[in-house]
């Protein structure tokens, strides 16, 4: 009975270590979102037609509410290591505008959104990239950012276009 113990007590230690390192790895990845929100959802102005419309528009920004690999871009982005991620209310606390921020599912049809999603994310202990898709309508546009990290802060290094429509 003892022995039964002991080996109960290292599953439970290892099961409990391990979940830790899980939580931690989720936590960075979700910080580098919450913190970079504003670079990543950057030039929403270009999609508001407000301007030029006669009836009123009320343009709002949709972002998806999760991270997902689609591994299409794989010249730009030449690691696999891809992060999926679901995204929360509190991870979009800091982005501030004159557009209203929602998120939103995946497969959501309305129009009169500018939908955001990021997808393929990858992030390393100093190095972190993530492709951006704005879709409005028929126009769109996606970028890929990279990010190093100096002195503990993510600077964004290089914004590349790699579509547009």
């Amino acid at each position: 009975m003892d022995g039964i113990y002991k080996i109960i007590t290292l599953l439970m230690l290892l099961l409990f270590c391990g979940c830790k390192n899980k939580e931690t790895i989720i936590s960075n990845e979700k910080e580098f979102i919450k913190n970079n929100i504003k670079t990543l959802i950057d030039s929403v102005e270009s999609f508001d037609m407000s301007k030029y419309m006669t009836k009123k528009d009320v343009f709002s920004i949709g972002l998806i509410d999760s991270i997902v690999v689609e591994n299409r871009h794989f010249k730009v982005n030449k690691s696999k290591n891809f992060v999926t991620l679901k995204i929360y209310p509190n991870d979009i606390i800091y982005f501030k505008s004159k557009y209203e921020l929602k998120l939103v599912p995946l497969n959501n049809k309305n129009t009169n959104i500018l939908f955001i999603q990021f997808c393929d994310f990858q992030i390393n202990e100093n190095k972190a990239s993530i492709i951006v898709r704005k879709t409005r309508g028929i126009g769109m546009i996606e970028n890929i950012y990279f990010f190093e990290k100096e002195n503990n802060i993510w600077i964004l290094k290089k914004k590349k276009m790699l579509t547009m429509g």
